[in-house]
């Protein structure tokens, strides 16, 4: 429950996706296949350069293990060549990044064949980071009677990007020196709302008697007359002066409810602004915090969403759903988070032993039989939620068998990301080889795509087997502008689904992709078939892009999809191993 005082004061996934059950349906047992086996080591090569190519020595470098491999975290330092080997890395899938200060980065390229970006690094890629000299914001912070105020926190959040769109609320963070002046730099270019308030920041650990007061924003007012500053590659914003003006916020308090706290472990309690994203905090609660009680202070108005997550080491992780209410004037009191276990879902991945009947072929490609070219993951029946949580995934051991960890319990879709343009999910199966996703049915008869059923808090699902095979379709293309007018192409979608009725429910047929600037999709590792594909302005929810999700999970919007699709789309026929690069796509 909330109480408000009545008292005055002065925050695309381009994989394949098949449904499947898992609650208590007692999915168990394993498969007869065999998978292909990973052994071995190999380098990780990663280069940082400048403008004009220049090699960056003194670059730090980052390896994240992000799915299979047996080594932790490692980092490491760039040569005078700009390059860092990371070598004897085991088998698994990696993570790579960079940093260089003062620059910020503007592109990357994997030099390896079939290699999906720094997320998806396996031993023997090769990964290039473009780096070019970022923007800065200067300035000086002073009190009421003009004297410098020393170690407050400046912040500086991307609001708007070099295109005009919505920033992405990332931020830039700096501190007063003893004449009150600050510099923040290695930004990107767009667009920032600059303000300064006395809170501490990771990594900063000085204090100043205004931590409580609301930030002040240039030039020197509340958040509604805030102006925002550009900033362009290499380019200085100077004279971003800030007169600050101490002013008490708001409190925000309430109380934790977790049955499962283990000893010297921590909720995180995070509150987020709806209406201004990127104003995010968040404080632990212990144990032996009393009462389990939270308070966040120097709170400005505006609706917010509060949420609680817990993650002990190697234990069963916990969260609270998310409450939204709002702040205008008073303090928000009385809130209750009550935390509930996460739930897991458990299989193995397989390959066939023959093509699926139909769809034999022969392919140039050498198939691959590795597994670490293969990422398993769950997608949560939570479409359109701006605020919804990301993509949790595992990678298949050796032997094959995944295990999604933390999720929060509901529906959800099995699917899977590959690092080569050869495979594709073929079906998804029970232990005892019986069908999970797939069902014929009419182009008309269009319900749910499979059986859906409820993870359970505390549960795992287990015994699903993600069945592959080789000789996937891809393709790339371009969309173009039938009216001959100016479209802006990344507001647009691009949908493809099966117009094969034996097919019609099967989700691994259904792809929803998203638009590069230039126009530019791809959608790969697809099952050999009769498609129907369509593209269409992205779905909203409110102002905001609506997330993926909404064509896999809501049976009247692919009904809709379907009926602009078969109205208004291209038929494809595609053959295994099938490639077309520059696919054309009209657009009203």
């Amino acid at each position: 429950m909330l109480r408000v005082n009545r008292k005055s004061r002065s925050a695309t996934f381009a994989g394949v996706f098949l449904m499947v059950c898992v609650s208590a349906i007692g999915l168990t047992g394993g498969a007869q296949n065999t998978t292909a086996s990973q052994s071995g080591v190999g380098n990780i090569t990663v280069k940082v350069t400048g403008d004009g190519g220049r090699p960056l020595p003194g670059a730090g470098v980052f390896l994240l293990k992000t799915a299979g491999g047996t080594t932790n975290d490692d980092r490491g330092v760039t040569n005078e060549n700009g390059e860092h080997i990371f070598t004897d890395v085991p088998t698994g899938r990696y993570s790579v990044s960079a940093y260089y200060y003062g620059y910020t980065q503007i592109g990357i390229e994997n030099l390896t064949e079939h290699s999906r970006g720094a997320s998806g690094v396996i031993p023997g890629d090769s990964v290039v980071f473009k780096f070019t000299k970022g923007g800065v914001i200067t300035g000086r912070v002073t009190d009421q009677s003009g004297e410098p105020l020393v170690a407050m926190n400046v912040r500086a959040v991307l609001v708007r990007d070099s295109n005009g769109r919505q920033g992405t609320g990332a931020s830039y963070n700096g501190q007063t020196d003893d004449r009150g002046i600050y510099r923040i730099f290695g930004m990107y270019v767009g667009s920032y709302i600059v303000s300064v308030s006395g809170k501490q920041y990771p990594g900063r650990f000085t204090s100043n008697p205004y931590y409580d007061s609301l930030p002040t924003y240039y030039p020197s007012t509340n958040r509604s007359g805030a102006k925002e500053v550009a900033v362009t590659l290499g380019g200085e914003a100077s004279g971003i002066d800030i007169m600050f003006g101490p002013t008490m916020g708001h409190t925000i308090s309430g109380k934790i409810v977790n049955s499962i706290w283990g000893p010297n472990e921590n909720v995180s309690v995070s509150l987020s602004q709806i209406d201004a994203r990127y104003n995010n905090q968040s404080i632990p609660v212990g144990i032996d915090t009393p009462d389990h009680l939270f308070q966040f202070t120097a709170v400005e108005d505006g609706e917010y969403e509060i949420a609680a997550y817990y993650y002990p080491n190697g234990g069963q992780a916990a969260r609270g759903k998310a409450q939204r209410f709002k702040v205008k004037g008073d303090d928000v009191t009385g809130i209750i988070l009550t935390l509930t276990p996460t739930a897991s879902i458990a299989g193995k991945v397989i390959f066939e032993a023959t093509p699926p009947s139909g769809q034999s072929a022969s392919c140039s490609q050498k198939p691959s039989t590795s597994l670490s070219e293969v990422t398993i993951g769950a997608l949560k029946d939570d479409h359109g939620d701006i605020e919804s949580a990301g993509w949790p995934a595992a990678a298949p051991s050796e032997d094959g068998e995944f295990l999604i960890r933390n999720i929060d319990p509901g529906r959800y879709a099995i699917g899977a990301v590959f690092r080569n343009d050869d495979l594709y999910i073929s079906s998804i199966v029970d232990a005892r080889g019986r069908p999970v996703g797939a069902r014929s049915g009419s182009s008309k008869t269009l319900s749910d795509l499979s059986p859906l059923v409820t993870v359970n808090p505390a549960e795992r699902g287990s015994g699903i087997v993600v069945k592959l095979a080789h000789g996937a379709a891809n393709i790339e293309g371009r969309l173009e502008s039938g009216g001959g007018g100016s479209i802006a192409m990344d507001s647009f979608r691009v949908y493809l689904l099966p117009a094969e009725n034996d097919f019609v429910n099967d989700v691994s047929r259904y792809r929803e992709n998203s638009v590069r600037e230039n126009g530019r999709f791809a959608i790969l590792n697809l099952a050999p078939g009769k498609y129907w594909i369509v593209a269409v302005p992205t779905p909203k929810k409110g102002d905001q892009s609506a997330s993926p999700g909404q064509f896999t999970f809501d049976n009247s919007f692919r009904a809709m999809i379907r009926k602009l699709a078969e109205t208004k789309g291209t038929q494809l026929d595609l053959k295994p191993c099938y490639r077309n690069n520059d696919l054309s796509l009209k657009v009203q």
